[in-house]
């Protein structure tokens, strides 16, 4: 009889370890979910705007820039970031726009998909927006492959892992550096 206790219980062990086991894995986790990626969803998007001034050639040139990221697809594993990056010169007329799409893992937030471009570091801080109030955030750095004289910053808020704001840096010589700091201006996500 004590065999029989023996093997019953360990039965009932494994199909309690089992049934556990699948219903983790299929469990719905919407809440958890939605305060982790309140993104994820097609159509989710963010407009950043910013503009600098600097000088080149004894004139000053004005610079207005736009990013526009939108999640464009989702599936359980990755989703399909647009990212469009313009720029434009008032003082000239000139106006250019960069474009790119990628897939990306859910579990690696990606938000600077220019080429050219490569990851550099990460780094946590709190930033005061106009906005949003004051934010905790991780910021991700990208420099440029070309000429090494670009730097990017992502400000990605880490309540939401959405970006608030870019940071544009060119090292046009060792004394002349210019900036641009791209807030966040609208969004349909909830902050």
């Amino acid at each position: 009889m004590k065999i029989g206790k023996r093997v019953f219980f360990t039965l009932l062990v494994i199909i309690v370890i089992i049934s556990g086991s699948i219903l983790y894995y299929y469990w719905p986790r919407g809440e958890n979910e939605e305060k982790t990626y309140p993104w994820l969803f097609t159509g989710a998007y963010g407009v950043y705007i910013g503009s600098t001034t600097f000088r080149a050639g004894g004139r000053i040139i004005n610079v207005i820039s736009t990013i526009r990221i939108s999640v464009f697809d989702t599936n359980n594993t990755h989703y399909k970031l647009f990212m469009q990056f313009s720029y434009e010169v008032p003082e000239t007329g000139e106006m250019r726009t960069y474009n790119n799409a990628s897939w990306i893992p859910v579990s690696h937030p990606v938000f600077f998909i220019i080429k050219g471009f490569k990851y550099i570091e990460s780094y946590n801080t709190v930033v005061s927006t106009s906005r949003y109030g004051i934010r905790n955030c991780t910021v991700n750095v990208y420099m440029s492959t070309l000429n090494n004289m670009s730097i990017v910053k992502v400000y990605i808020d880490t309540s939401i892992n959405w970006p608030i704001g870019y940071e544009l840096i060119n090292y046009l010589t060792p004394s002349n550096t210019s900036g641009l700091f791209l807030n966040l201006t609208n969004t349909n996500i909830g902050i």
